[in-house]
């Protein structure tokens, strides 16, 4: 349209010089040249808008279907790691300053609640993996305060129950000190490869005046390197 309009407004501009239309006067042809000029200040710049909104359109769809060398941005997310799951585990360690030696613990709290008679009350059951520089390695089972029948004399054992695998029978003895709120696990390393592969984990132990007691554990994303 902007074309058309600068042509009429030459054709009127060469009138004004030489009247080429019978009957119009060099007036005539000023205000034609006056009135298109007015015209195309108008059109002009809304051609020019549109072109530019056409051509941004334009670039904005080939960025979009992208091209052989570059592939579009949504594919990059192929490349992006999957998030790693939710784990209940937490990770702590002990730093002996005068011999330079650490000792590391992962920790884990168990989801059910057991209810044990006087003087214990409610319990949750724990899971504390440890690497010593004195006691070596180590997983024990427990509550923070019970009695499990465990000890080095007798063939006492937890009942464990790794996702939906087989029970599996494991030793256990209690501490040197004769406390047995928290019992050692024999086998641990075997113990250690189970959990870590695991997503949960019931153990079954026997307590004192309260029978076989059930401790169940979300075991999921265990990271353990020491």
């Amino acid at each position: 349209m902007a074309v058309i309009f600068t042509l009429i407004f030459i054709a009127a501009v060469v009138g004004i010089f030489k009247p080429y239309i019978k009957g119009w006067k060099r007036w005539h042809f000023g205000a034609a040249a006056f009135v298109v000029f007015i015209l195309i200040g108008v059109v002009g710049p809304q051609s020019v808008e549109s072109d530019l909104k056409s051509e941004s359109k334009k670039q904005e769809a080939s960025k979009a279907a992208g091209s052989p060398d570059k592939p579009a941005a949504a594919d990059s997310d192929e490349f992006e790691k999957p998030a790693e799951p939710e784990s209940a585990w937490s990770y702590s360690a002990d730093k002996d300053e005068m011999r330079g030696r650490t000792t590391y613990y992962a920790t884990l709290t168990g989801t059910n609640t057991l209810s044990l008679g006087f003087p214990y009350g409610d319990q949750i059951g724990k899971v504390l993996i440890r690497q010593s520089p004195q006691f070596g390695f180590d997983i024990l089972l427990g509550v923070d305060s019970g009695q499990i029948l465990c000890n080095s004399f007798s063939d006492s054992h937890v009942n464990v129950k790794f996702d939906d695998g087989p029970i599996r029978r494991y030793g256990c003895t209690d501490a040197s000190d004769g406390t047995n709120n928290m019992v050692f696990v024999q086998g641990a390393k075997g113990f250690l490869t189970n959990l870590k592969k695991s997503k949960k984990m019931v153990v079954e132990a026997q307590f004192y005046q309260n029978g076989m007691q059930q401790m169940t554990f979300d075991t999921t994303g265990l990271k353990w390197e020491h």
